[in-house]
């Protein structure tokens, strides 16, 4: 048995069990989707993606992927470059991070994130005890909010 095997009883699979990809790449038994999708052409996977002198941290290359290189000085992530390109002027609401927190990806120059935690709990403005205040109300499809007022 292999130090990997010993390290990682429950996530190690035997190699006659992997989802055999070709002679080299293999998945886990639990990706069945990726293995149909593989199957027809619809995956590729590329390996031995990185960046020079990596310090093996998740979050370090967590922003280096957020901003496209390790010495990128951006201040806009990937999904903002894609929404200033696509809204210029900067567009209310149309970016959404849900998380506890903003992520890398979503930082702004002139498209802000509407970031909140709970899907279930959010509201469409002022503050979350006002959220019966905001359930009662019929919403209007037209109808726009500015966005300095989402949780203010």
């Amino acid at each position: 048995m292999t130090a990997y095997y010993k390290a990682r009883p429950g996530l190690a699979v035997r190699a006659d069990a992997v989802l055999k990809l070709n002679d080299e790449i293999g998945l886990h038994t639990s990706m069945t989707g990726f293995k149909s999708l593989w199957d027809q052409g619809k995956l590729a996977i590329v390996q031995g993606c990185g960046y020079p002198n990596p310090n093996r941290s998740h979050f370090t290359f967590d922003g280096v992927l957020a901003h496209r290189g390790a010495q990128c000085r951006r201040i806009a992530g990937w999904v903002e470059r894609f929404a200033d390109a696509s809204w210029p002027r900067g567009e209310p609401n149309k970016v959404v991070n849900i998380a506890e927190r903003q992520s890398l990806a979503v930082q702004a120059v002139r498209n802000a994130p509407v970031v909140f935690a709970d899907p279930n709990r959010f509201v469409r403005a002022g503050d979350p005890s006002q959220e019966p205040v905001y359930k009662k109300r019929p919403r209007s499809p037209r109808r726009t909010i500015k966005q300095d007022s989402l949780f203010s």
